[in-house]
């Protein structure tokens, strides 16, 4: 199986995928898990650090696994766009408690405060405050009263 899905992919060794071996590798675990038959798998921010083409090729790797293996792949991501490509169903995590588990559609259009935050990308209050643009300035060498 692992032969399978890496020949689908050409992933088995780190230097087979343009961009660098991150990529090679996270397929090639993807395909050693998957010939484990496992009922549950798990990808844990599995685009970090990737450009966005590299990126939705990983996607498209873990659409394939879903679909061939019909198996059910829960998938910790702060990438959007990877979320609402792959998912099916979408939840959120905010300070420790689930505040939402819904459909894409039904997610994208939520009304909650924090998920709209999250979706449009607003930061918070304090982000824009004095003590961050403080702490940005003497990180730069700016006196804070200036």
């Amino acid at each position: 199986m692992a032969n399978a899905i890496c020949d689908r992919f050409s992933c088995c060794n780190d230097h087979s995928v343009n961009g660098g071996g991150s990529v090679a590798r996270e397929n090639t675990q993807s395909a050693r898990a998957t010939a484990l038959d496992p009922e549950i798998l798990v990808f844990d921010e599995p685009s970090a650090g990737l450009d966005p083409i590299v990126a939705a090729g990983l996607d498209e790797l873990i659409l394939f696994l879903k679909r061939a293996f019909n198996m059910t792949i829960l998938v910790v991501t702060h990438e959007l766009a990877s979320a609402f490509r792959i998912a099916d169903r979408v939840a959120m995590l905010y300070q420790g408690s689930l505040i939402a588990v819904d459909n894409k559609d039904s997610f994208r259009a939520s009304t909650h405060p924090r998920i709209r935050q999250f979706l449009d990308r607003t930061p918070d209050p304090i982000t824009a405050s004095a003590a961050v643009r403080d702490h940005i300035r003497e990180l730069v060498g700016i006196a804070a009263s200036a």
